[in-house]
């Protein structure tokens, strides 16, 4: 059995998977700048907007949300439970990079969460992410040790481009090694017992 067009197939696939990944991590991707609030901020009011600024032309299928999953009541004890969530589609007009919603000033103090899903408005490639800020209290402890970053990004189906490279390189590296690995080059030969008069 040859080896060699087993080699050549697993070093071809691999760096099929590999360009697909570098195809995709080299599209532009709308990325977080800065918003208004900034992540992790602890406001004394609450805001009239939650405005988001990415890094590149947004389209119209972009979406932000905020909603609290924290309130405080008139007595000022934590509630638990999700609030009301506020929702916007498609960039401000006249701002391509700008998501924004508003809000009710009249909601009350608590622990407030926005996530996002950005769309490029060219080449239609994706990302999404969230963070978080509090108006009247502080955020809670478990959120801040636990969250690696104030803002946690990704790009969309990020798990799979993951599973790509990984593919791609165990491909290629057991390409590579394949003559090393006793793998027969030559013809299968069997054996048997003789055949008796």
């Amino acid at each position: 059995m040859n080896a060699k067009p087993a080699r050549l197939i697993l070093l071809v696939i691999g760096s099929v998977l590999l360009l697909f990944a570098a195809w995709n991590w080299l599209v532009p991707r709308p990325r977080y700048l800065s918003s208004t609030p900034s992540p992790n901020s602890v406001l004394t009011t609450m805001p009239t907007t939650v405005s988001l600024e990415f890094s590149d032309p947004l389209d119209r299928e972009s979406t932000l949300a905020v909603a609290s999953t924290i309130t405080l009541s008139a007595e000022g004890q934590e509630v638990y439970g999700d609030g009301k969530r506020y929702t916007a589609a498609g960039p401000s007009a006249g701002h391509g990079r700008i998501l924004s919603v508003a809000l009710d000033p009249n909601l009350p103090k608590g622990f407030y969460w926005v996530s996002w899903s950005a769309v490029a408005a060219r080449g239609k490639a994706k990302s999404f992410g969230d963070f978080c800020f509090s108006v009247g209290m502080p955020i809670p402890e478990s959120i801040a040790r636990d969250r690696r970053s104030a803002v946690v990004e990704h790009d969309y189906r990020y798990r799979d481009q993951r599973a790509l490279v990984v593919g791609g390189f165990l491909l290629i590296a057991l390409g590579l090694l394949l003559p090393h690995l006793g793998i027969a080059t030559g013809d299968i030969r069997t054996t048997g017992t003789p055949e008796s008069d």
